[in-house]
């Protein structure tokens, strides 16, 4: 069935197709105004829409280039219930939330204290506004934001979809061409196995065909300790026993449901859409879900995002009584290219810094 809607969609591809070529041909020669910045704006995006790993990318280059820099993340804050520029720090958490500023950029703001973390549509806009008091500026999901000329970026290539079939949308799940990733100044596969051979690696490069001089780089997840949504509760380990109602609210959540499973069999999921709104009714029929399930020994477990959408105030009475636990994750650099991809970053991030003396 899903090949047949495929095939009926895919005059609308080619439509799209075209113009995404015509955008990217007009800016290319110039005919479409772009808009660079002395200051080091690295920005972070994909072909395919979401589940590719930007997020703990964001993260790395976080912890890479925080104590070294004053450091801005700007989003478009995709799904969030405001519009405009918002610009917040550790300072004004209280203030915000997962609907004001989206939830990943709730995340980014949760986790690091000496950051800035900002969102806007108008990306261009918003780095006229922080490039004053700022020495380096990250941007979450802007490859295709062609108004933008980025001092460097990273395309982030899920593994596990390298060998899929390339359709645009509405058929697939490419935002652009895959020649569109000649733009990027270094190519990061993510989610790769930890123990990925020499001839696999080989194998990928052949079929990503990177342009001369353009780096390849490959990337693991690696999962943190659970930690529960209310910081009162104490934290817990899984078990071969222990049965979990996992949920999700994210484009792709096979890795995490994969990486469960080799803990425990015992796991009901419950899966809604990319960067869902948790409403009361969601909550009550996960509450009603959990209370089914025969066993003391079991919890809730959700995503780092997802659990930054179920802070919100009215769901925190009704969370209250539940255990629930999000599994924090993050990318560890593959040892042959760690050194080259914080090279290149440090290296550009430098060379921006002395533009700027």
């Amino acid at each position: 069935m899903l090949k047949i809607i495929r095939l009926l969609l895919l005059p609308f591809s080619w439509l799209y197709g075209l113009v995404v070529v015509l955008r990217n041909l007009f800016y290319d020669k110039g005919l479409f105004k772009s808009r660079g910045f002395d200051l080091p704006v690295i920005v972070v995006g994909n072909l395919e829409v979401g589940g590719s790993g930007k997020t703990p990318v964001i993260e790395y280059l976080i912890r890479l280039l925080k104590d070294r820099c004053r450091v801005a993340v700007l989003s478009r804050g995709y799904g969030r219930k405001t519009a405009g520029f918002i610009r917040t720090d550790s300072k004004e958490k209280s203030k915000v939330s997962a609907a004001s500023i989206g939830d990943e950029p709730f995340q980014y703001l949760s986790k690091f204290s000496n950051i800035t973390v900002a969102v806007d549509a108008d990306r261009v806009a918003a780095i006229r506004r922080l490039e004053a008091d700022h020495d380096a500026i990250l941007l979450d999901d802007a490859f295709q934001h062609r108004r933008l000329i980025p001092g460097f970026s990273i395309l982030v290539l899920d593994y596990n979809t390298l060998f899929r079939t390339r359709l645009l949308l509405p058929a697939g799940n490419y935002r652009e061409p895959f020649s569109g990733r000649r733009r990027a100044g270094l190519l990061l596969v993510s989610k790769a196995p930890h123990d990925l051979s020499p001839a696999e690696r080989q194998r990928i490069i052949k079929r990503l065909a990177p342009a001369s001089g353009q780096p390849v780089c490959f990337s693991s997840l690696e999962y943190d300790e659970l930690r529960s949504l209310d910081p009162a509760n104490v934290p817990t380990d899984l078990s071969g026993e222990t049965r979990v109602l996992l949920l999700t609210g994210i484009a792709r959540p096979e890795p995490l449901v994969s990486q469960l499973k080799k803990v425990t069999p015992h796991v009901t999921h419950l899966k809604y859409p990319d960067h869902h709104s948790y409403t009361v009714k969601n909550i009550a029929k996960i509450a009603e879900v959990f209370e089914g399930i025969d066993s003391r020994d079991k919890i809730i477990l959700t995503t780092e995002k997802d659990a930054a959408r179920l802070r919100g105030e009215e769901l925190k009475g009704m969370l209250v009584q539940l255990p629930v636990f999000y599994w924090p994750v993050r990318i560890k650099i593959h040892e042959p290219d760690r050194e080259l991809f914080n090279g290149k970053i440090l290296e550009y991030v430098k060379l921006g810094e002395a533009r700027l003396n």
